[in-house]
């Protein structure tokens, strides 16, 4: 019976000392539309973020592209096995109030270098200043719209565009178009359009053949011919009151650095179709002389 009991203890010790222990998942936190954490959810299609290899998806908007990006820093970074938990909200402006609050760690996406403030860590930029493209969309049946050539049609114009990208309204000033109406949704927006309230828009363009955008099923088309350029970088947003923000920044920082280095952050903006092929030789109208 001691023998018995000896070997017992014996091959107790022995799984013991050859056991490992399983490491805890770490949660991070992120604020987001239901839209984009769907969208989200169906790119990575139960994939995790070392699997990802291509960025050509239906579903690889640039906020979501963003926030793949993001889970690549994190495991490069260091931090090897992360899991997002994500904190609905209604809109963007939202997602960073969570941040600056310390209910949440991160936003889902990049943001404008005018969003940040000293209760936020920010990022090296994900998209550099001069970069940001997008396209003057309007409805189809917009004939008129879809001849314009140049900034100076733009003053018979009215666009429509959400109040709170600040940028966007700047820019839209800027080109002095009759009329900038502010909504608060990107659903109005297609509704104005759609019956005719207003003639254009301000969008990123599509990786589809077409490079048309779909808001609500109201079908949206690029003006051919014409872009603008956002001034800015966009950086990601990490809360400094959050107790992981600050080793989720410093994770992001040199994850960031490699992403950079390696040419994945261009390659994956490209193959999504935010840095849009098609559009590489349009006139950018607010940089006309």
């Amino acid at each position: 019976m001691l023998r018995f009991i000896c070997l017992c203890v014996c091959f107790t010790l022995f799984l013991c000392s050859h056991h490992r222990p399983l490491l805890a998942k770490t949660t991070i936190s992120v604020s987001a539309t239901i839209n984009l954490e769907m969208s989200y959810l169906a790119f990575m299609d139960n994939r995790t973020p070392g699997q990802v290899s291509s960025f050509s998806s239906p579903y690889a908007s640039r906020n979501v592209v963003s926030l793949v990006l993001m889970q690549k820093a994190l495991l490069l970074g260091g931090m090897d096995d992360v899991e997002f938990e994500f904190h609905v909200v209604p809109n963007s402006e939202r997602e960073r109030t969570e941040v600056k609050c310390g209910r949440v760690v991160v936003g889902s996406q990049d943001y404008w270098d005018y969003d940040f403030d000293d209760t936020v860590y920010k990022s090296d930029p994900v998209i550099t200043d001069g970069t940001f493209e997008k396209g003057m969309y309007t409805y189809p049946s917009n004939a008129p719209m879809l001849s314009v050539q140049n900034g100076k049609e733009l003053k018979d114009r009215s666009a429509v565009i959400v109040g709170t990208w600040k940028g966007d309204v700047a820019l839209l000033r800027s080109l002095e178009v009759k009329d900038v109406h502010a909504v608060y949704e990107l659903q109005t927006i297609a509704k104005f359009l759609s019956l005719g309230r207003a003639d254009f828009t301000l969008l990123e363009f599509s990786s589809k053949p077409d490079m048309s955008v779909s808001i609500s099923g109201l079908p949206l088309v690029p003006v051919p011919g014409i872009k603008v350029v956002l001034p800015g970088n966009r950086c990601w947003m990490v809360s400094k009151k959050h107790p992981l923000g600050d080793q989720v920044f410093k994770a992001l920082g040199i994850g960031l650095k490699r992403l950079q280095q390696e040419g994945t952050i261009r390659r994956a903006l490209t193959e999504s179709g935010f840095f849009q092929k098609r559009a590489k030789g349009w006139r950018v109208i607010n940089r006309e002389e």
